[in-house]
């Protein structure tokens, strides 16, 4: 029964054990970044799954930045599917959103999952993703 506990608390990220006998530790890979790209009129609609983090912000910035250039419009960003989101990823959408106010486009934010709401709230910038938002 230790044992089970303990696995079950290593995989939880609590750490590992510096003695005793071996354990067996779970280890996920990090959620990869999937993105859906709809062309919907001038306007693009780029959908995101997975984590926005340091692993994934160079492939959010490509993603965005080929979204741009593909809607005359402007980007619709769909983060309902994403699970986790720091700085790395809030810096992307903000110099996503810089990129886009160059260019006479906006990207607004359609949908949020709670982890990208709570940090767009945290760092008051949720206004600045909204319809009609000011240009700084």
């Amino acid at each position: 029964m230790t044992e089970r506990a303990d696995h079950a608390r290593y995989s939880a990220g609590a750490g590992f054990p510096r003695t005793g006998p071996a354990r067996t530790v779970t280890f996920f890979p990090p959620a990869r970044l999937r993105t859906r790209t709809v062309i919907d009129g001038d306007r693009v609609l780029v959908t995101v799954f997975g984590d926005l983090d340091l692993d994934t912000e160079q492939a959010l910035r490509r993603t965005l930045a080929t979204a741009l250039e593909r809607g005359p419009g402007g980007v619709d960003l769909d983060l309902s599917e994403v699970g986790f989101c720091d700085c790395s990823g809030l810096n992307v959408l903000l110099s996503a959103r810089q990129q886009a106010l160059g260019d006479g486009k906006a990207i607004v934010l359609c949908a949020a999952s709670d982890a990208v709401a709570r940090v767009l709230e945290l760092s008051g910038t949720l206004p600045l993703f909204a319809p009609g938002a000011p240009e700084d």
